[in-house]
């Protein structure tokens, strides 16, 4: 109710509503004193009566449905518009501050679900009640009257002595939904709890024991009674999971659970369990989005083949779309295969809209937006859209990663500092985080601190091409002192677009643009995802070949409308 309140609120319903109302009455008023004094037969008052009365719900109607604006009078939908379109907004018009400020009043229907502990007695089912938790939040987050906190931030407090209270108040909800798994065999055990977190009072538990078979059940069961206990009015059906075979749920859990470790060896176990998932129910979607995602994943990182990575997530991802067109996960990784792979980028901006209209405060979707506007050098936009998911989600670290590189970019280095700092806070173990504090160094020419901060670096590949920036690019020592030809020898082909980094870092022109032309042929994944939204490429800005480059991956357009080329000039 609350939510439905707000809506009509913003759509300026209950204002329209009040002035029509007081102004019928003056209006009646008017028309009862003037006909009086043209002595009017009484049937004229009755009919300008039934005319307002028919009137206010057609102007309430108006108002829902239609918006005022500078630009005249338009579709609610199209004033409400789909940040998809943001690219195009003009900069001017932009809101340039990363200020980050959190709402600290959370609405009554508010939501967050903590991840499940695991109870079984060899303690080697994390994987399982870690998913069980997950995709209750997923399932809950489809009610559009409830906010949910996002699965990077409820999941932040695994393993942590944080209380309800204080759980409540950093993820701003007014609930929080914990409970415990005790799978053993093709029995389980759930239990669950409901807690008010103003008081910490026990609104509702319950104790599920069941076999494997019926643990969809259970989900649709726990969503249906937080609906009721929060009192939402749906207005539509409830949503309901995808049900599967037992074994392939579980092996689908156990995919996602290795995909969120993001290196080599939770790839490699991810694609593995999403293909075993696969084996056993070929029509499960929700499994082939999620082995798209863990194959494009494994292929952009250079752990297996390009070409066959990404064509094989193509044809997941259209099994996916065929089995439920209604998945904003597998429209995400649609969008990304396009942009990343294809250089579709009208392409790109479909699948994404088509994923925002699912799920319009999806981070995931929200992320992939802002992404897709860095690749086409709308760097403010793309800032901007960062900021808005860790409103969102406080404790998101891809979002606090991409926000600071692309201030990096930007020439707002204390702004990116203080990102990556907040991001180390959050997880003092980020893979990538030191390295782009280097970057920061290495912007402002200080190449001791730089170096610093590349010892930190945990893998051994941008750990080297880290060292090679300062080494080559900034202290100018030869490509064989710095270990370049020995980098080239051993990553020449899976590396186009770093080792092009390196050389115009340095500043050796047609050696930057002899290697993106390599990229080009290979069709390296970084190609897109750098050439307008790196600093280092600045110095090749003007150049035909360049040019060429970039035309040939279609962002020609998109770079002769890049509004801030001048805020990029300036070269570390």
């Amino acid at each position: 109710m609350a939510s439905l309140f707000s809506e009509l609120k913003r759509r300026h319903v209950i204002r329209v509503a009040i002035a029509y109302v007081v102004t019928s009455w003056v209006l009646a008023q008017v028309a009862d004193l003037l006909l009086e004094s043209f002595s009017a037969p009484e049937w004229v008052i009755k009919v300008i009566l039934v005319v307002l009365i028919i009137g206010f719900p057609v102007a309430v109607l108006l108002a829902w449905a239609f918006e005022l604006t500078p630009e005249g009078i338009k579709v609610e939908l199209s004033v409400e518009e789909s940040s998809a379109k943001l690219a195009a907004q003009p900069l001017s018009e932009a809101d340039t501050s990363t200020e980050i400020t959190t709402p600290t009043n959370p609405d009554k229907a508010s939501i967050a679900v903590l991840p499940f502990a695991d109870m079984s007695a060899e303690q080697n089912q994390e994987y399982f009640s870690d998913g069980l938790a997950e995709e209750l939040l997923n399932l809950l987050a489809k009610i559009p009257q409830l906010h949910v906190a996002a699965r990077t931030s409820a999941f932040s407090f695994k393993n942590t002595q944080a209380d309800i209270h204080e759980v409540a108040e950093k993820l701003n909800v007014a609930h929080v939904l914990e409970g415990s798994v005790r799978k053993a065999g093709d029995q389980v055990r759930v239990t669950v709890q409901l807690i008010s977190a103003a008081d910490g009072y026990h609104l509702w538990s319950e104790t599920y024991d069941r076999s494997l078979e019926n643990i969809f059940e259970v989900q649709d069961e726990i969503a249906q009674v937080v609906v009721s206990v929060l009192k939402l009015k749906l207005l539509g059906e409830a949503p309901r999971v995808n049900e599967t075979d037992p074994r392939a749920y579980s092996l689908f859990l156990q995919g996602r659970h290795f995909l969120a470790l993001k290196d080599e060896t939770g790839l490699n176990m991810s694609v593995a369990a999403f293909e075993q998932s696969l084996a056993l129910d070929e029509n499960y979607a929700p499994a082939w989005a999620g082995l798209a995602e863990a194959l494009m994943q494994q292929s952009g990182m250079a752990y297996a083949a390009l070409e066959e990575g990404f064509e094989r997530a193509r044809d997941a991802l259209q099994r996916a779309l065929e089995l439920d067109s209604e998945s904003a996960s597998a429209w995400v990784a649609l969008s990304r295969l396009k942009s990343n792979w294809d250089w579709d980028w009208p392409g790109a901006a479909d699948a994404l809209q088509k994923a925002e209209k699912l799920e319009p405060n999806n981070t995931e979707v929200l992320y992939a937006l802002a992404e897709l506007n860095a690749y086409q050098g709308q760097l403010e936009l793309a800032v901007n859209i960062c900021k808005r998911i860790v409103t969102l989600d406080p404790m998101d670290e891809n979002s606090y990663h991409d926000m600071g590189r692309l201030l990096i970019e930007l020439d707002r280095l204390d702004e990116a500092d203080d990102c990556y700092r907040h991001l180390l806070s959050i997880n003092p173990a980020h893979r990538n985080a030191h390295g782009f504090l280097s970057k920061i160094c290495i912007a402002r020419g200080d190449a001791d601190r730089a170096l610093e901060q590349v010892a930190q670096m945990r893998e051994e590949f941008w750990r080297n091409w880290a060292e090679l920036l300062i080494r080559y690019g900034l202290q100018r020592d030869s490509g064989k002192e710095s270990g370049l030809e020995d980098f080239i020898d051993k990553n020449a082909h899976d590396s186009a677009v770093q080792i092009a980094q390196v050389y115009a870092l340095h500043g050796d022109v047609d050696d930057a643009l002899d290697w993106l032309e390599v990229g080009l042929k290979q069709r390296d994944t970084g190609l897109a995802q750098t050439v307008l939204s790196d600093r280092i490429f600045v110095g090749l800005y003007g150049n035909p070949r360049f040019e060429a480059i970039v035309d040939k991956i279609g962002l020609l357009d998109a770079y002769r409308k890049m509004p801030l080329k001048k805020a990029l000039v300036k070269s570390p």
